[in-house]
């Protein structure tokens, strides 16, 4: 195993920023496209990373995590943006709440894919490491969106599916997104590199990562 270089902590950054814009974009894009006006006027229907920004999702956490991999490796690294303003009162189809959901987890995939296929055909190094590390960012966005957490775009789809009283519930537990995701780094690790594992070696015949205490593969060549 090779260590890790600068380049795959650049990837990561470079993967946080395209990946949080990607994904607000996205879910804004759709909610518009079913008849919400609100993303528009709250300026989220853009790819400019700014009117997404979150203090801890957008700055600090994606900053542990590229001093993570600058130093030690990658983990199962996960960021987000301010949380999407959408109107209450717009009547939508249970289909429409899943759609707009989904959206997000989607465009990370479709970043991740579009990175996984430069790095297939770009020679260097370096441009490789950093392309790898936008693959591993963009995939575990994606993993950890689809879980069924609250304040996550799973929780929002598995909401869509309970009881009224058990959906108020879970969009009442929301507020504690951080504290989900921290629970789940670090007791179900294993569980986000079995899912995002299999989705990199697809991708880039390379897994994301290991456990927590090996070594970290890196995508050099």
């Amino acid at each position: 195993m090779s260590s890790i270089f600068p380049g795959a902590a650049l990837g990561v950054a470079l993967g946080f920023l395209i990946g949080i814009s990607v994904h607000h974009f996205v879910h804004a894009r759709v909610a518009t496209a079913m008849g919400d006006r609100t993303p528009r006027l709250m300026g989220r229907l853009s790819l400019s990373i700014r009117p997404h920004v979150d203090p801890l999702g957008t700055v600090i956490m994606p900053i542990v995590w590229v001093i993570a991999v600058f130093f030690g490796g990658f983990f199962p690294m996960f960021g987000w943006g301010k949380a999407q303003s959408l109107n209450p009162t717009t009547r939508r189809s249970r289909r429409d709440t899943i759609l707009i959901a989904l959206a997000g987890p989607a465009g990370n995939l479709v970043v991740a894919f579009l990175a996984a296929v430069a790095w297939r055909f770009i020679d260097g190094r370096v441009l490789r490491e950093i392309l790898g590390g936008v693959v591993v960012v963009g995939v575990f966005m994606t993993v950890w969106e689809i879980l069924p957490l609250p304040g996550r775009d799973g929780g929002r789809i598995l909401a869509e599916f309970l009881s009224p009283s058990a959906k108020l519930k879970m969009q009442d537990l929301a507020q504690y997104e951080v504290l989900f995701l921290v629970g789940v780094f670090l007791i179900l690790q294993v569980v986000i590199f079995g899912i995002a594992n299999p989705m990199c070696n697809l991708l880039t015949d390379r897994p994301c990562g290991l456990t927590l205490f090996q070594p970290r593969f890196t995508f050099g060549i």
